[in-house]
């Protein structure tokens, strides 16, 4: 994911999101990873900046296997959620929350696997 400041990306998705075992390369790229989620960061301000623009969000979904915990969690870190968790019409339930780039990260769990 292109990224606006890759130290205060990850201090975010670490310190906010839940996020460990960081890593950078140069300061081009870096990472970090929760349970099986790992995510790439590279710095490019120019490219957040047009697809985050004119109220536009780019949306990332993930697919997780504990939603309501995932939602409870960041509701009591303040993380700014977009749109608050419900059974979405396509089979899963789901929140958005709004990360520090302005992407919206759509988080989802199928409804079968949600005990629903």
């Amino acid at each position: 994911m292109p990224v606006h400041d890759l130290h205060k990306t990850i201090d975010y998705y670490r310190d906010v999101l839940g996020f460990s075992r960081e890593w950078f390369w140069e300061e081009h790229d870096a990472g970090i990873r929760r349970d099986n989620m790992h995510l790439l960061f590279n710095h490019a301000p120019e490219f957040v900046s047009v697809v985050n623009s004119n109220g536009r969000h780019f949306e990332i979904m993930w697919f997780v296997d504990n939603v309501r915990e995932i939602y409870d969690e960041y509701k009591a870190k303040n993380v700014k959620i977009t749109g608050e968790l419900e059974e979405k019409p396509w089979g899963v339930m789901e929140f958005t929350i709004e990360d520090i780039n302005g992407y919206f990260l759509r988080i989802a769990e199928g409804l079968e696997q949600a005990g629903q």
